[in-house]
C-alpha cells in the first residue's frame, strides 16, 4: 500500500488552540499528536491504485472459481448420468432376480414332483422284487420237487436194474 499525503495545516491548528485559550506549548503538543495519529491512520488507508489492483486480483480469482463451478457443475451432470445407468442395471438385476426366484419357484415343484415319483419307484420296484423273489421260491421249490422225482426214478431204474427181481 502507498501513504498518502494529507495537507494538515499544523500553524492553523495551533493558532485556533491559541486562540481557545490553550497555551502554545500545549498547542504544538496538541498538533504534534494529531499529525502524529492522521499520519499512522493514513498509513492504514488504501489509495484507489491498491484497490484497483485488488479488484483485478479478485476478478480474476472470481473469474478462476466460476470455471472451476462450472466444471464442478459438468461433473455433478456426468455423476447423475452414470447415476442414472447404474439405477437402471440395478433395476434390470431386479428383475432378473425376480425371474431366478421364479426359476426356483418353478425347480421346487418339479422336483417335488421327481420325488414323489422316485418315492411311487422305489415302492414299485420293492412290491416287484418282492413278487419275483416269491416266484424264484416258488420255482425253486418246484425245481427241488422235481429233482427229487427225478432222483427217485432214476434210483428205481437203477434199482431194477442191478437187483434181481
Amino acid at each position: 500500500m502507498m501513504t498518502t499525503a494529507v495537507a494538515f495545516d499544523t500553524h492553523k491548528f495551533v493558532r485556533r488552540l491559541r486562540d481557545a485559550g490553550v497555551e502554545e506549548g500545549q498547542a504544538e503538543a496538541f498538533s504534534d499528536a494529531f499529525r502524529e495519529v492522521q499520519e499512522s491512520q493514513l498509513e492504514e488507508l488504501a489509495t484507489k491504485s491498491d484497490i484497483t489492483r485488488l479488484e483485478s486480483g479478485l476478478k480474476g480469482e472470481i473469474a478462476e472459481l466460476r470455471g472451476e463451478i462450472g466444471d464442478l457443475r459438468d461433473d455433478v451432470e456426468g455423476l447423475q448420468g452414470e447415476l442414472q445407468e447404474i439405477r437402471g442395471e440395478i433395476k434390470e438385476i431386479r428383475g432378473e432376480i425376480q425371474e431366478t426366484r421364479g426359476d426356483f419357484g418353478e425347480l421346487r415343484g418339479e422336483f417335488k414332483d421327481v420325488k414323489v415319483e422316485i418315492k411311487r419307484l422305489e415302492e414299485s420296484t420293492k412290491r416287484d422284487i418282492k413278487e419275483f423273489r416269491l416266484e424264484i421260491e416258488a420255482r425253486l421249490t418246484l425245481i427241488k420237487w422235481m429233482f427229487g422225482f427225478l432222483l427217485a426214478g432214476v434210483l428205481s431204474i437203477v434199482l431194477k436194474l442191478f437187483l434181481p427181481s
